[in-house]
C-alpha cells in the first residue's frame, strides 16, 4: 500500500485487515451521526426550557460563591458584624487573617471622634493595624464576615488607603509632590460618609512642617461630615497636638524595654516612643565599627526631645507592666474559681458514689421483702411464725447495712485534737485529708473556715487535728490512681470518635480534683465530629462548661467547671 522514500521499503496490508478498517470506519461515521442527532434532538428539548436553565445556572453560580465565602469565613475564624447606621468601627479581637498566630487588638472610633492617631515604633503594628482596618471595610462591602471576635461597623460610602511612596519621576513628582496630590484628589472625591486610612502621613519632609500641614489638612477635612481618619505617624509635634485634642483619640503600639522588642499590643490614652535609637542600638550591637553611632546620635539631639522620648518609654513600660499584672490577677481568680469548684466536685461525686451504694444494698432488701410478700399473697407462707421468720431476715439485713457514721478509712490516731481552734494556724482536716489554714472561726458554732474569696468551706472543730509533717504529706485522694500527667493542653485533631471520647472521660477528673484550672482541647475544624461530639457532650454534664479564649479559635475548646 506504500513504500519507503528510498524505495526500498514495501509496506504490505493484508486484505482482511483492510477490509476490517473501512468497516471500522463505517461504524464510527454512524455512531457520530448518531451522537449528532442525539445532540440535535436534546437542543431542541431543552430549548424549550430556557427560562429555567438559566436560573438553575444562576442558582449553581449564587450557591457556589456562597459555599465560598463560608468556607472562607470557617477558614479564618471570622465573625459576622452587626451594621450601624451612624459613622462607627468597634472591632473586639481584631486581626489581620494573614497572619500566622496574630496578637489581637481591640479599638473604637464613634461619631464623636474624628479619628485615631497611632504611634510607636517600628515593625509594631502600626501598619497592620491599618491594614487590618481597611481589610475589614472591604469584607463587609463584600459580604464577607470580619477577622474579629466582635464586629459592629458603618458600612462607609468611600474608604481610602495611603500607604506606598506615590513618587512619580516620569511625571516629575517627588514623594511628597505625590501625597500632596493624593490627598488634594481625596478631598475632591469625599462622599456621604468616609473612611480615610493613612499611613506615615507626610513622611518625606521635615517633622515640624509635617506636623503642622497634617493638622491643618485634619481640620479641613473636619468641615466635612461623616468623616474618620486613622492615621500612624513618628512625627512628634503631630502625636502631641492630637493627643491634646478631645476630637481624636491617641494610641501607640508597646515595646518591651526589657526585651527590647515590640509588643503589637495597641495602648490607648497616650502616645509611644518610635524607639528608633534603642533599635538601630539593637541591630547594629553586633558590629564593631557602629559602637559610637548611638552615643554619636544621642549628642545632636535635642535634650527635651530626648526627654519626651524617655517619658513616652516611661509611660508604656508602666503601662506592659499593669497588663502583665492584670492578665496574671485574671489567672488567679480563674484559678480559685476552679479549686472551689473542683472541691465541690469532689464532695459530689464521694456523695453521689456513696448513695449509689446504699440505693444497690437496700434494692436487695426490698427485692428479698417483695418476694416474701408474693409467697405469702400465693399461701406459700402458711402461718405467722414463718411470716416472723421471713420479716426477721428482712430486719437483720437492714440492721447489717445500717447507715453509720462516716469515719477517716486511714489511721490518723497519732494526731491531737486542737484545745482551741485560732484563725491564720494550719490544721489537719480528716475529710480533706490534707493540712489546711484556718481563716476566720465561728467559735459559737464550733465552725472554721477555709479557704479564699469565692473558695471558701466550713468545717467543724472536731474534723481538725494538730497538723503533723508526717501524717499531712500522706494526702491522696480516696480512690484515684494517677496514671499520667496533668496537662493543660491536648492535641485531639486526627483521633478517631472512640479514642476521642476515652481520653475525654479520663482527663475530666483532672478539673474534677482541682489539678488543673482549665483543659484546653484542640480538635480543629475538619468535619466537625470531635467538636460537635465534645460541645454536645459538656452541654450534658451539669459541672462543666465552656470557657471563652483569647485568640477566639474555633477549631479548640476550652473546658472548666460552672461556678456555684
Amino acid at each position: 500500500i506504500s513504500r519507503s522514500e528510498s524505495v526500498n521499503t514495501l509496506f504490505v496490508e493484508p486484505k482482511n485487515i483492510s477490509q476490517s478498517n473501512e468497516k471500522r470506519l463505517e461504524i464510527i461515521i454512524q455512531i457520530q451521526a448518531i451522537i449528532a442527532r442525539i445532540e440535535k434532538d436534546l437542543t431542541i428539548a431543552l430549548g424549550k426550557y430556557i427560562t429555567e436553565l438559566k436560573s438553575i445556572i444562576n442558582f449553581i453560580y449564587f450557591f457556589d460563591e456562597f459555599h465560598t465565602r463560608v468556607e472562607f469565613a470557617d477558614t479564618f475564624n471570622l465573625t459576622a458584624p452587626v451594621i450601624s447606621d451612624k459613622p462607627l468601627i468597634d472591632l473586639d479581637q481584631a486581626y489581620h487573617p494573614l497572619i500566622e498566630r496574630p496578637v489581637k487588638n481591640s479599638l473604637k472610633i464613634d461619631e464623636i471622634h474624628h479619628g485615631l492617631i497611632i504611634s510607636g515604633p517600628n515593625t509594631g503594628g502600626k501598619t497592620a493595624t491599618l491594614k487590618t482596618i481597611a481589610l475589614a471595610q472591604l469584607f463587609l462591602k463584600h459580604g464577607l464576615f470580619i477577622p474579629a471576635h466582635n464586629a459592629h461597623m458603618h458600612l462607609y460610602e468611600k474608604v481610602f488607603y495611603f500607604g506606598n511612596d506615590g513618587q512619580d519621576l516620569t511625571h516629575g513628582l517627588s514623594s511628597f509632590a505625590a501625597e500632596v496630590k493624593n490627598y488634594t484628589e481625596l478631598y475632591n472625591q469625599l462622599g456621604s460618609s468616609n473612611l480615610i486610612l493613612i499611613d506615615e502621613i507626610f513622611n518625606s519632609t521635615s517633622s515640624e512642617e509635617a506636623s503642622a500641614l497634617a493638622v491643618a489638612f485634619f481640620k479641613k477635612l473636619q468641615t466635612k461630615q461623616n468623616v474618620h481618619i486613622i492615621v500612624s505617624s513618628h512625627h512628634q509635634t503631630l502625636k502631641t497636638i492630637l493627643h491634646q485634642d478631645k476630637n481624636y483619640i491617641s494610641a501607640h503600639v508597646g515595646f518591651d524595654l526589657e526585651k527590647n522588642s515590640p509588643t503589637y499590643k495597641l495602648h490607648f490614652g497616650s502616645p509611644g516612643s518610635s524607639q528608633a535609637l534603642n533599635i538601630f542600638k539593637a541591630i547594629t550591637s553586633e558590629q564593631a565599627d557602629f559602637d559610637n553611632i548611638y552615643d554619636t546620635a544621642l549628642q545632636f539631639m535635642d535634650n527635651q526631645a530626648i526627654h519626651y522620648e524617655k517619658l513616652l518609654d516611661s509611660i508604656s513600660q508602666k503601662e506592659n507592666q499593669l497588663a502583665k499584672i492584670l492578665q496574671e490577677n485574671k489567672e488567679i481568680n480563674l484559678q480559685l474559681k476552679n479549686k472551689k469548684n473542683a472541691m465541690d466536685g469532689v464532695i459530689n461525686l464521694k456523695v453521689a458514689e456513696k448513695v449509689k451504694i446504699a440505693e444497690s444494698k437496700l434494692k436487695k432488701i426490698t427485692d428479698k421483702a417483695e418476694f416474701f410478700l408474693r409467697q405469702a399473697k400465693r399461701g406459700e407462707i402458711s402461718n405467722t411464725r414463718q411470716l416472723d421468720k421471713k420479716m426477721g431476715e428482712v430486719k437483720s439485713e437492714l440492721i447489717k447495712h445500717k447507715i453509720k457514721e462516716d469515719k477517716p478509712t486511714k489511721d490518723y490516731s497519732n494526731l491531737s485534737i486542737p484545745k482551741t481552734v485560732e484563725s491564720g494556724k494550719q490544721y489537719f482536716c480528716l475529710p480533706l485529708e490534707k493540712t489546711i489554714t484556718v481563716n476566720k472561726v465561728d467559735s459559737k458554732n464550733k465552725v472554721a473556715f477555709i479557704g479564699k474569696g469565692a473558695f471558701s468551706m466550713k468545717m467543724k472543730f472536731d474534723t481538725l487535728r494538730i497538723a503533723n509533717e508526717r501524717k499531712s504529706s500522706q494526702s491522696t485522694s480516696d480512690g484515684y490512681v494517677r496514671t499520667r500527667n496533668s496537662q493543660l493542653e491536648y492535641d485531639c485533631r486526627g483521633m478517631r470518635l472512640e479514642e476521642f471520647e476515652s481520653l475525654i472521660n479520663d482527663i475530666i477528673s483532672d478539673l474534677i480534683l482541682g489539678d488543673l484550672p482549665y483543659i484546653n482541647i484542640i480538635h480543629g475544624h475538619g468535619t466537625g465530629v470531635l467538636k460537635n461530639w465534645l460541645r454536645k457532650f459538656i452541654k450534658d454534664q451539669k459541672e462543666l462548661t465552656i470557657i471563652s479564649a483569647d485568640n477566639g479559635n474555633d477549631g479548640e475548646t476550652r473546658i472548666g467547671l460552672k461556678a456555684n
